[in-house]
């Protein structure tokens, strides 16, 4: 709107403020000052009848003199009208081990719901929800295990279907009362990190929380004592491994948190400092031999199988690091 001075009617010269015409949902003449009352149909348009008297904190208006409405009371109620005008955002799901025909059918029903069907053959942390046929060592599995996820049974779009809309997800969860699992497992795996994650978000601010968030939060360098809850840790990692599976951890270990650095271009281990690498996960068929895993070891760098990324989301804790190392590394701790 626009600044103007007071007309000849006002006892002192007071800046107004001329605003736009807004929808509000009550009267213009509600005020704790005076009764409700609507404005005449004959009435001036708001733009040019509201003005903001300096003096009260009040707006007014400008023929009748009539206190209209607090300041604070209207931009309460702009800030209301705005707020709810805005779209919340959809549930954007991922599927994964379904036949084609029903990828098809639970993808338009997500769809039709107003959700967002995210046709992707890889893991992406813009999902909201995994609907999965079976518990599987998958991707997309993982990723949304690593990352806090919901991961939900089939079960859980029928129920939609029937209540046409998007319902609880809790009892069809992977390693719910849907599950029926007990023990902590691969199928239980999705529900456990889900509440692990969620007690993650409540110590750490939102740029934390960015930077550090997800499964692997906490790893260490060997030799190295465990952060505190509030200072996260954020593992660097280096993946020596075949070429078909390198993308795939990759986006898995940057979906829970660490950071994968460049192996491509290491000629040798002279730029690594101590504290920057904290695991390396190697197929030593695939590990280059002009580096050396006894060097890595020195550099207190846990050398171990790609496949314990897999077991520590299915076991968490349970699952042995020292068990995991590579064999040529086990051999020369029990020297």
């Amino acid at each position: 709107g626009r600044v103007e001075r007071a007309g000849k009617g006002s006892k002192s010269p007071q800046r107004m403020l001329v605003l736009p015409p807004v929808p509000l949902p009550l009267p213009l003449s509600m005020s704790p000052l005076s009764p409700p009352s609507p404005l005449p149909k004959s009435s001036p348009s708001m733009s040019k009848t509201l003005q903001h008297d300096s003096g009260s904190g009040h707006f007014i208006n400008a023929h009748t003199q009539v206190h209209v409405m607090p300041v604070c009371l209207y931009l309460c109620v702009l800030s209301f009208i705005l707020c709810s005008q805005k779209r919340q955002t959809p549930p954007r799901f991922l599927l994964s081990s379904l036949e084609q025909s029903e990828k098809m059918d639970y993808g338009a029903l997500v769809q039709e719901l107003g959700g967002e069907f995210l046709d992707s053959e890889y893991f992406t942390t813009k999902c909201t929800h995994l609907v999965v046929g079976k518990a599987s060592r998958t991707e997309k599995y993982l990723g949304a295990c690593a990352s806090g996820k919901w991961v939900l049974h089939k079960s859980y779009l029928e129920s939609c279907r029937a209540a046409r809309k998007f319902v609880e997800e809790e009892p069809h969860e992977w390693g719910g009362v849907a599950t029926g699992c007990v023990s902590h497992s691969l199928e239980t795996a999705p529900r456990y990190w889900r509440l692990e994650l969620d007690k993650q978000k409540q110590p750490c601010s939102q740029d934390k929380l960015r930077e550090a968030f997800g499964a692997f939060r906490g790893w260490k360098a060997s030799g190295l004592p465990l952060l505190s809850p509030s200072t996260p840790s954020l593992p660097q990692v280096l993946l020596f491994v075949e070429r078909s599976r390198l993308a795939g951890l990759k986006r898995l270990l940057e979906a829970g948190g660490a950071t994968v650095l460049p192996t491509a271009s290491l000629k040798s281990l002279d730029g690594l400092l101590q504290d920057t690498a904290t695991h390396a996960f190697i197929n030593m068929a695939h590990f280059p031999k002009h580096l050396s895993v006894d060097a890595l070891v020195e550099l207190k760098v846990h050398c171990l199988r790609p496949d314990y990324i897999a077991e520590y989301l299915s076991k968490g804790a349970a699952v042995s690091l020292e068990q995991s190392y590579l064999p040529c590394v086990r051999a020369c701790m029990q020297k």
